[in-house]
């Protein structure tokens, strides 16, 4: 039987979230990291495609006036997004708070690859603004730029 211990150590015999996943060597452990590390790039991934999907259906449905049409098929796809997203996260959170070093570091080190490769989806970088511009300055953050500006008053 593997015990629990609630306290940082570098021991590589923990329980991953089933009974049966106990890594019995160093190279299944390594494994392991490698699958745990995967899994948190993968999270961010999975919000990075939820906002370039907000993005998409915002330009797709606001512009020709069917946002409101669509909006239960546009809400199941996120509810969709956010559950796998939500879940993902929570077994990464368990695997957190086995307490293991190498396991949490993976964890920890795989969002943030994650966030260096897939952070920028789906935002536009700023727009230049010019010294005499007096347009109005609010832009959402994670979509697109209007097709049209707003004339200065």
């Amino acid at each position: 039987m593997v015990p629990m211990r609630m306290y940082f150590h570098m021991d590589w015999t923990d329980y991953i979230l089933f009974k049966d996943w106990v890594p019995t060597s160093a190279e299944t452990y390594v494994l392991s990291l490698v699958a745990v590390f995967l899994a948190a790039v993968a999270s961010t991934w999975l919000r990075a495609l939820r906002t370039v999907f907000e993005a998409l259906q915002w330009t797709k449905h606001h512009s020709n006036g069917m946002y409101h049409a669509k909006l239960l098929s546009v809400n199941a796809c996120r509810g969709l997004l956010v559950t796998v997203t939500a879940g993902l996260d929570y077994l990464l959170m368990l695997v957190a708070m086995t307490y293991n070093v190498g396991l949490f570091v993976a964890v920890i080190v795989g969002l943030g690859v994650g966030t260096v490769v897939f952070g920028h989806w789906g935002r536009t970088p700023p727009k230049p603004r010019m010294p005499n511009d007096c347009c109005d300055e609010r832009e959402a953050p994670f979509l697109p730029p209007p097709q049209q500006e707003e004339q200065c008053h």
